[in-house]
């Protein structure tokens, strides 16, 4: 059967060309819901998965089916908000909870939603939000890495970090259930720090995101020692020596930036050593 996958992010849209389980075409744009969020609309997101639907298919062996989605297109952000299911949550409370839609503006073909996953109550409350969280794409991920794991991984509890826009630590049970998660804003927020700060003379066009390793390490450090802003503000003095050029500079922010993140998950259990 040849059908198309969609996973959309904050930042970028990837839609695949199917057979059965097996890759076809890839097609990855830089678009995502962020552009929704600051346009107020839709028009971009649709405009994109349209055309590029329409050029897969014309790829394609056979007419696909329908198209399985995941991801931000199924938040409120994206064509339709699928409400999450909460934790834990497997495979079969996932594809339970999957949305059948169609949405003539994009395509003739039905759209399979498949729905995030609830860490917590909704809604958020004050007392409990250091412990809540969502999850929108990372759990079509995880059910494709179990479904081809290794045996020796089958039956054993493990943890993803996943690092992107939001960078997320997600556990998973020995029954192969998402159980708890936590995640930040550090992908989005090195874009801002990139292209709309004083940095921004140096970072916005990234020409490569290789790292220099003692200049990231130094962000690491630095954030340990004197907190995420003063790190920050670092990368700006250090803007100021001729002799470090752009590699180094965003080795620094993003070793300041990680060492944040990975705060946050010790804080919370996710990294702190544990008897299986």
């Amino acid at each position: 059967m040849t059908y198309f996958a969609v996973d959309t992010g904050t930042t970028n849209t990837t839609v695949w060309l199917m057979k059965d389980d097996r890759i076809l075409r890839e097609s990855k744009h830089p678009v995502g819901v962020r552009q929704t969020s600051i346009r107020g609309d839709r028009e971009l997101l649709e405009s994109t998965l349209r055309g590029t639907l329409r050029s897969l298919s014309r790829r394609a062996p056979s007419p696909p089916r329908f198209v399985l989605a995941a991801g931000m297109l199924t938040s409120q952000l994206g064509l339709l908000e699928v409400p999450h299911v909460l934790a834990p949550a497997g495979v079969g409370k996932l594809a339970e909870n999957v949305r059948m839609k169609s949405f003539a503006r994009v395509s003739p073909l039905p759209f399979f939603l498949v729905p995030g996953v609830r860490i917590g109550r909704a809604p958020c409350e004050l007392s409990e939000v250091a412990h809540s969280d969502v999850i929108r794409g990372e759990e079509t991920e995880i059910v494709g890495f179990q479904a081809n794991a290794q045996p020796r991984t089958h039956g054993a509890p493990w943890l993803l970090l996943h690092v992107g826009s939001h960078s997320k630590a997600i556990e998973v049970d020995a029954r192969g259930r998402i159980v708890r998660s936590a995640s930040t804003l550090s992908g989005e927020a090195l874009y801002v720090l990139r292209t709309q700060t004083i940095l921004a003379s140096r970072l916005r066009d990234l020409r490569s995101q290789e790292l220099q390793k003692s200049f990231f390490e130094s962000g690491v450090r630095c954030s340990q020692r004197y907190g995420l802003s003063r790190a920050l503000f670092m990368t700006r003095l250090l803007e100021g020596n001729s002799r470090y050029g752009q590699r180094e500079l965003y080795s620094f922010l993003l070793g300041a930036l990680l060492a944040s993140d990975l705060r946050a998950f010790r804080s919370l259990g996710f990294l702190a050593p544990r008897r299986i």
